[in-house]
């Protein structure tokens, strides 16, 4: 007489348990396989499969991204904050040629470099001999000739050369006592 099959809740599982557990103790005991690094890239990655909601908390840090990977398309308008983004680290200017410090103490002429690669000025300078006021050193110095508008004394028209020897020079319009007299600095960038 063949066995009739167990019509009763459960009954399945009470006939066949023993099997059961045998496989749930080989799961759990097999080693499950990892991802393997640099196994998946992002062109395995649908768009928009991975989104904020699925990243643990710090999954994501800094030194996880390579260098360059990310750029301004990339990132999503109003996502970055002005906390978020290092302050430029100033570098004072060694005034050459008589040239002084013409804003006082507080904003002395300098120079910085963004993230981006570019060089920002600050600070005003007067008092100058030759039209040339301060070197950059050779890690920022453009590879040709760069002119940056500025304002002289009286708010004349004038400009900051850089040149690819690293110097930088006050141009005027008019007159050179007007560049004497007050160069601003500040505002004054360029790209690397």
């Amino acid at each position: 007489m063949s066995e009739r099959p167990h019509r009763h809740p459960g009954g399945h599982l009470r006939r066949h348990g023993a099997a059961y557990a045998l496989a749930a103790l080989a799961l759990t005991l097999s080693p499950v396989p990892s991802i393997a690094a640099d196994l998946v890239t992002t062109a395995d990655i649908a768009t928009g499969a991975v989104t904020q909601p699925k990243l643990a908390p710090d999954s994501v840090v800094s030194g996880k991204i390579l260098n360059e990977t990310i750029g301004g398309v990339d990132i999503k308008n109003g996502s970055v904050t002005a906390t978020d983004v290092a302050p430029l680290q100033w570098h004072d200017f060694v005034l050459l040629y008589g040239w002084v410090n013409a804003n006082g103490a507080e904003r002395p002429p300098g120079w910085a470099v963004d993230v981006q690669g570019v060089i920002h000025l600050r600070g005003a300078i007067s008092g100058g001999a030759t039209t040339a006021f301060a070197r950059l050193p050779a890690a920022v110095r453009p590879s040709a000739p760069v002119y940056v508008v500025t304002n002289l004394d009286g708010s004349k028209p004038g400009r900051i050369l850089v040149d690819p020897t690293g110097f930088l020079q006050a141009d005027y319009e008019d007159t050179f006592d007007d560049a004497i007299a007050f160069t601003s600095l500040d505002g004054v960038t360029w790209a690397m």
